[in-house]
């Protein structure tokens, strides 16, 4: 049933699995209804809960921004500005010593106040040199009217995408690039459009121009190294990355934080403002220009801001494309052959591993595992660039164990409501309870283990059976086994069967009882107490009075379900069970009613008070054993018993020494004290035998039984 159990947990896990990583892999993505997105929605949220983890990177940016921003506004006019102005910005920005100058503004259409503005803004430019200047693409959607085969007028809506170019003045700047971002299905911006091929010519973003003409290279070099995907737009293909958010937006000129200075276009302008400080400003920086003020600029949600203006994302883009000898700082994806890896062994983890766990556990090593997996991916995000994704292969953790532990918790119950069929009958409610808790106690196919066992049998009960109708028999054998088994099962033994009058019970299974032989003891002097009641009522019913003889051994048994595969019974089977079975019979012989085994006494004897019987070699045994009367519980013996077992002790000992006639009076007084003793009637008859006839001289004391 184990193996059983653990070899369908692997069959699930695997189940498991292979839907995740269907689902990962996502090969129907070009049928809408068949598009899982919602997997990869969830995996960049995880990428965003590792920057917002880390928080911002208080690093030395090589970028500056001047700001058109509300004191802007202000002091020079309402936007948009004559281009005059732009270009006095330039002039400063040169004499200052900037890197670079960049422009997140398109200017694609002609001055609106005088187009001397643009030729002095053009001439600004071409001073300068080192200058990039904002393009767009643009996807343009037009309603065409066709008509289709019957002759029908149709209208089609068609898109196409149109470049947007800047004035021409721009093209004195050494480099003009793309300001376009396109942020993800759940609109966050997570990846930089490094280069966007359109008719069969490269185009290149405005940030990478930008490194590009700070730093003297060529585009193509500015993203060699950088971790790119090829991704179709709009019919044409985009090379792109993913952004290391460094920044959570640009900060006040700060000393103590090494953030993203921004200075307001007006102070930079301002004549007032002694050039050495401008100088301190932006010497040897990328000066980005653009607007701040409120609803004059383009914004997204990132991983550490809800609203990031457009100045911020090609700030954090410059800074990771900054150092291209470290490959750039750009977060690089790990193959997906990673993930899809994971998915499997994770699973397989599930069902060979933890499934043989039990809940609690299994769920704690589930979280566990999982927390130790994200840790992993957080560390490598941070630390080494690398970026693993996390929700596919933990959702291949997490689903295989809900659900193996779901199939797992129907079979146990299924298990359970067996054992609690199988067991019910004859074993104690909370041993049943305790057997379905835990099921692998119940080793099935029989083990070796101490226990105790109990044989009994109503005293001529042949005789009495021939007196009473069907019907009154059905109902003596009812009242008298069930009071038994109430004994029996309150003290936490096992009923194995009923054979007629006879009862076979033991102790010590199906559950562990360090105390089996102590419980077994208290329970076959219980039902003595509770036969004396019963004959009481059988008298008031004008029924037969029953007399129960009990034999208890305690050793090593094999237990467990013996029988076919169709039909099978959980019983006790060896030599020790045998024994139990003789000293029931055994009785007979001593006028008791309760015989237990040196081994029985040995175990129970600090809660039992016994007296000895014999030293017995039961047929089918060579090697002799003591037995004792099982007489009453630990101090309860009565002043008569305890002086009459003395002068029985006495008696036995000189039988033992072959002085017989001696014996035979110790035996007489035992009769006197304790009227009619069985046991001590035995050993009279057998004291007159030895006077008449002597034993031989290799006589050891042993009674040889020679029934059963």
């Amino acid at each position: 049933m184990k193996s059983k159990l653990k070899f369908n947990s692997l069959v699930i896990s695997s189940g498991i699995s292979l839907i995740v990583f269907f689902l990962a892999w996502n090969p129907l993505a070009h049928i809408e209804t068949m598009n899982f997105e919602w997997i990869d929605k969830l995996e960049y949220k995880s990428l965003d809960w590792r920057f917002r983890m880390r928080g911002e990177r208080k690093l030395e940016s090589p970028v500056v921004i001047a700001a058109i921003d509300e004191d802007s506004l202000g002091i020079i006019g309402k936007w948009p500005w004559p281009r005059k102005i732009h270009g006095k910005l330039l002039d400063v920005c040169r004499k200052a010593g900037a890197a670079a100058v960049v422009f997140d503004i398109v200017f694609n259409e002609p001055d609106r106040y005088e187009p001397e503005n643009d030729r002095l803004f053009g001439q600004a430019i071409k001073r300068y040199g080192k200058t990039v200047m904002a393009m767009n693409f643009r996807l343009n959607q037009e309603q065409v009217a066709e008509t289709d085969d019957q002759g029908n007028l149709v209208k089609n809506l068609e898109s196409a995408v149109i470049k947007e170019d800047p004035i021409p003045q721009a093209y004195f700047a050494q480099g003009i690039g793309f300001v376009n971002a396109w942020p993800d299905s759940d609109g966050y911006l997570r990846k930089a459009t490094l280069s966007h091929e359109y008719d069969g010519k490269i185009y290149y973003a405005l940030n990478v121009q930008a490194v590009a003409v700070a730093k003297g290279i060529s585009p193509e070099k500015v993203i060699e190294y950088a971790p790119t995907s090829e991704v179709d737009r709009d019919g044409y293909l985009t090379k792109e990355a993913f952004i290391n958010w460094q920044y959570s937006r640009y900060s006040s000129n700060d000393a103590d934080e090494k953030r993203i200075p921004f200075y307001s276009c007006s102070k930079i302008l301002d004549e007032d403002v002694p050039m050495e400080w401008k100088t301190e400003w932006l010497k040897g920086k990328v000066v980005l220009v653009g607007s701040t003020a409120l609803g004059l600029y383009d914004h997204y949600p990132t991983a550490l801001e809800s609203s990031t203006p457009g100045l911020y994302m090609h700030a954090n883009v410059i800074e990771n494309l900054w150092d291209r000898m470290w490959a750039n700082r750009f977060l690089e994806p790990v193959t997906k052959k990673l993930s899809y890896f994971l998915i499997f062994i994770f699973a397989i983890a599930v069902g060979a591993i933890i499934s043989n766990f039990s809940a609690t556990l299994g769920a704690i090593s589930t979280v566990g595992l999982a927390a130790m997996f994200w840790m992993f991916g957080y560390y490598f995000m941070i630390h080494k660039l690398y970026y693993i994704e996390l929700v596919a292969p933990t959702a291949s953790l997490v689903g295989s164990y809900l659900t193996v532990f779901f199939y797992r918790f129907i079979v146990e119950q299924k298990e359970k409501a067996g054992i609690k069929k199988a067991f019910g009958v004859y074993v104690n409610p909370h041993v049943v309870e305790a057997i379905a808790k835990n099921p692998e106690a119940l080793k099935l196919g029989g083990e070796m283990r101490e226990m105790t066992v109990m044989f009994s049998d109503v005293a001529g009960f042949t005789t009495i059976s021939e007196k009473l109708s069907p019907e009154e028999l059905v109902q003596l054998l009812n009242l008298y086994l069930t009071a038994m088994t109430d004994t029996i099962m309150k003290l936490d033994g096992t009923v194995d069967k009923y054979e007629g009058d006879a009862i076979m019970a033991f102790w010590g299974a199906p559950l562990a009882q360090p105390r089996h032989a102590q419980l077994a003891c208290q329970a076959v002097l219980e039902n003595r107490e509770r036969l004396r009641e019963l004959n009481v009522d059988l008298e008031k019913k004008g029924l037969q009075q029953l007399f129960a003889r009990c034999g208890l051994n305690t050793g090593p048994m094999n237990v467990g379900n013996m029988g076919s595969s169709q039909k099978f019974n959980y019983t006790v089977m060896g030599d020790s069970v045998n024994l139990a079975s003789r000293l029931e019979g055994a009785n007979k012989q001593y006028g008791t009613m309760l015989m237990v085994s040196e081994s029985t006494y040995a175990a129970a004897k600090d809660d039992i008070e016994v007296r000895e019987l014999d030293i017995l070699r039961v047929k089918g045994k060579n090697l002799p054993i003591k037995v004792y009367e099982l007489v009453c519980g630990k101090g309860q013996l009565t002043d008569a018993h305890k002086k009459a077992f003395e002068i029985y002790s006495e008696g036995l000992e000189l039988y033992r020494k072959r002085q017989f006639k001696k014996a035979l009076l110790k035996f007489e007084q035992v009769c006197e004290i304790l009227n009619d003793d069985g046991p001590a009637k035995t050993y009279m008859n057998r004291s007159k035998e030895y006077i008449k006839s002597p034993p031989p001289e290799n006589w050891d004391g042993v009674f040889v039984m020679t029934t059963k």
